[in-house]
Order: structure tokens, then sequence, then C-alpha cells
């Protein structure tokens, strides 16, 4: 081996260490999948007009957090939806003091420490999996409270690769939305 291709085996190595660092540090979730990922791409406050008009509680202060799905290049994947065209995805609302994390079950209003599962969703009425095709990109915002203080929140959603694969929980990068004083 000469000293050149030594030195270009080095910086290959270390540009691999580089790229691998900075995704384990730049909010790359757990739960990401090589079909798909979720993010967390903007957290705004509503504007008075957006409150009135979108807001089914208009006294506290509301944020609109605007997730992205980004299908991957191989290959469509289903998602799971409930109602219109357009409407946000179905999953859990995630949050995490410290260590603890719990999803928050919304039709029966309990908390899980455990994800309740795709099953549990499936079962709402009027919930389907639509397909979205290769390099597909899904954007979508909710409505939502100024975070606790130490708390941080998530959203989950369901992909499955075709009808016979068993569904994925993605979730997304956590997040604190406003300052609650």
């Amino acid at each position: 081996m000469t000293m050149s291709s030594y030195n270009l085996t080095r910086c290959w190595a270390l540009g691999l260490a580089l790229i691998s660092i900075s995704t384990t540090t730049c909010g790359v979730s757990w739960a990401q999948s090589p079909l798909a990922q979720l993010k967390v791409i903007n957290i705004r406050k509503m504007n008075d007009a957006e409150v009135i008009t979108r807001s089914s509680e208009k006294s506290s202060p509301k944020y609109a957090v605007r997730f992205r799905l980004q299908i991957g290049a191989d290959a469509g994947v289903y998602l799971l939806t409930v109602g219109p065209k357009g409407s946000p995805p179905l999953g859990y609302c995630l949050s995490r003091n410290g260590r603890n994390v719990v999803r928050f079950d919304e039709r029966s209003g309990d908390d899980r420490t455990k994800s309740p599962g795709v099953e549990h969703l499936n079962s709402e009425d009027g919930a389907r999996w639509l397909l979205l095709p290769a390099m597909a990109a899904l954007e979508w915002e909710i409505e939502s409270q100024p975070s606790r203080a130490g708390t941080e929140e998530s959203r989950s959603i369901f992909i499955r690769k075709d009808m016979g694969s068993p569904a994925i929980e993605l979730v997304a990068p956590w997040y604190t939305v406003g300052i609650e004083k």
C-alpha cells in the first residue's frame, strides 16, 4: 500500500465516522425506517385569525407544529390515515420527561408507557391505508399547546411496506412547543 492510498483510506474512514457522528447528534429519530423518514420542520405560534378558524379552544396560546414524511426512493409505502384527503395520519401523541416516555391514547384517554399499536388505531371508523409512491413527501400541521416545563413532545405515525407486511411505528424527533411559565 502506498502512502497516498493509505492516507486516502484514512480520510475515507474519518469521513464515514464524521457522517455517523453528525447523524446521531442532529435529531435523527430512534424509530426511522429505510422506507421513510418523519421530521418536524416548523413550530410557529398561530395568529389570531387561525386560532378563531382552526381551534376549538380560543383562550390559550396555540402553536402549529408542521411535520414532513419523506418516502424513500426504492418503493412506495402505505400510510394509516382517517378522514378526508389531506387529514393528518393516525398515530399517537408522546411526551418525554427525562427518561419517562408516555403515549397518550386519545380514544380511551389513557396514558401508556408502551405503544397501544396499530390495531388500536386501525379499528377507528374510517381508518384506511393510503399508498404513497416512492420519493413522495407529505406535510401536515397539528395544533399544539405550549409544552410543560421539562417536557418534550413527539408524534408517531404508522407505515407499512405492503398490505402483507407488519406496520412500522415512526416517531418524530422530540420537540418543545412555546414556553410555559
